[in-house]
Order: structure tokens, then C-alpha cells, then sequence
């Protein structure tokens, strides 16, 4: 895992660099706080921080309130502040600031290498309830077989598009298209067959669509389409 280092002591910053090498880290390393802030910016950041709270510039502590006040997508970081202050306000103000751990100087190792550990745990599990969220969200809107939208997902970006055409007083199309004679691919081919044509008819009439439009499975083998700002006859033209 990519873990950044925020320290502007060359003797901690060096023993600490060799320790998080030993320990498997990719290791990424800031001399001040405007360095580590950059970095903690980019898009494929390190999601695992370890901050002196003495830096140059942005301070530790400042570091972490601008961390939790970053947008959420861009997923959580997870911050270890580094201090020589021990006292249980110092512990306070680090907390409230957004640090998620705090650890005293001069450190065990075996300790920071625990509470590194357990930052990386904590991060895992959150990707992993990411991960599963999206999941979840994508077989409640999403027809298994096809990826289109399902019927009831459908229904709703139906119902959003004819509110918002009343509104606007635009058009939107709605075509509901069957595929003829499916009983018979599945008859005489299979199950299996009839999955693969419903699979190629999805995928063909995307191929047309901007990207509002919307294009779901309503059941069997019939598909909706539903075109904003589209009369019948464009959307006719559109669809040969």
C-alpha cells in the first residue's frame, strides 16, 4: 500500500523511511506540509498518511482538517499524526482535526509499525464495503443479463424524463421495441442461445445512444428506449 511520509527531520525522516521500506510500504516522502498536501491532492494519492505535526508551512494539524474536508469520492485517508507533544489536549485538538491515530515521540517501532497496520485494515475493509455498496446499487438498477437498466429503474428515468419535459415543453420519445420470433431461438437453440441474442440486441441499440438517453430491459424480451428532446419520427430515423 502507498503510504506518505510528511516529516522535515532529516534523522526521524531517514530512520522512518527504512522502516516502512522494511515493512512493505511503497513509500512516498514530503519535507513540508505544502509537499504533502500536493501530493495527498492527486487523484491516485496515497490513502495512507503519517504526518509530523511540526512541518514547514501547512502543519500537521492543518493537514488533517484540509484531509476530511476534501470531497468524499475521492476516497478516505486514512492519517497517523507524528508529534513530540504528549499532553491529553494536544491528543484532543489532533482528533478533532481529523487525525484517525496519534502517536508520541520518540515512538516504539514495533507500535507505529501496529498502528500502521491497523490504518491499512481499516482502509481495506472500507474498500471493500465500497466495493460492495456499488455492487449492490448495480443489481438494484442493472438487468443482470443484458446491463441495461432494469424495469423498474426503467420506469423511473421514464417517469424523470416525462416530468422534465412538461417542464421544459420538449419532446422525449419512448419506443418499446420486441424482438419477434425469440420463442423460437430459445426452442430450437437453447436457453443459452436466446441469452446471447438478448445479450447483442442490448448492445445494439446503445450503439446509437447519446449518453442521457436511457435504454432498459422491460421484461422478456422487450427493451425501452427513452430519448430526450427526440420526437417519434427523429427517433424513428435514428433507430434504422
Amino acid at each position: 500500500m502507498k503510504i506518505l511520509l510528511a516529516e522535515d527531520s532529516k534523522v526521524y525522516r531517514a530512520l522512518i523511511e527504512d522502516l516502512l521500506k522494511d515493512w512493505g510500504f511503497d513509500l512516498v516522502v514530503a519535507e513540508n506540509g505544502e509537499q504533502a498536501w500536493e501530493i495527498l491532492r492527486q487523484p491516485d494519492g496515497p490513502r495512507l498518511a503519517l504526518l509530523d505535526w511540526m512541518l514547514p508551512g501547512i502543519d500537521g494539524l492543518e493537514l488533517c482538517q484540509r484531509i476530511r474536508a476534501m470531497p468524499a469520492s475521492g476516497g478516505y485517508i486514512y492519517t497517523l499524526l507524528l508529534t513530540a507533544r504528549d499532553k491529553k489536549t494536544d491528543l484532543i485538538a489532533a482528533l478533532e482535526a481529523g487525525a484517525d491515530d496519534y502517536l508520541a515521540k520518540p515512538f516504539d517501532h514495533p507500535e507505529l509499525r501496529l498502528r500502521l497496520m491497523a490504518g491499512k485494515r481499516l482502509l481495506e475493509l472500507h474498500e471493500e464495503l465500497v466495493g460492495a455498496r456499488e455492487s449492490l446499487l448495480l443489481a438494484a438498477t442493472r438487468d443482470s443479463l443484458t446491463g441495461l437498466l432494469n424495469r423498474a429503474e426503467s420506469l423511473a428515468f421514464l417517469d424523470r424524463e416525462l416530468f422534465r419535459c412538461r417542464r421544459n415543453k420538449s419532446p422525449v420519445a419512448v419506443l418499446l421495441v420486441d424482438v419477434d420470433h425469440f420463442k423460437a431461438v430459445n426452442d430450437s437453440l437453447g436457453h443459452l442461445a436466446g441469452d446471447a441474442v438478448l445479450r447483442e440486441v442490448a448492445k445494439r441499440l446503445t450503439l446509437s445512444l447519446r449518453p442521457y438517453d436511457g435504454a432498459g430491459r422491460y421484461g422478456g424480451e422487450e427493451f425501452l428506449l427513452i430519448l430526450p428532446g427526440c420526437d417519434l419520427e427523429s427517433a424513428t430515423r435514428r433507430g434504422e
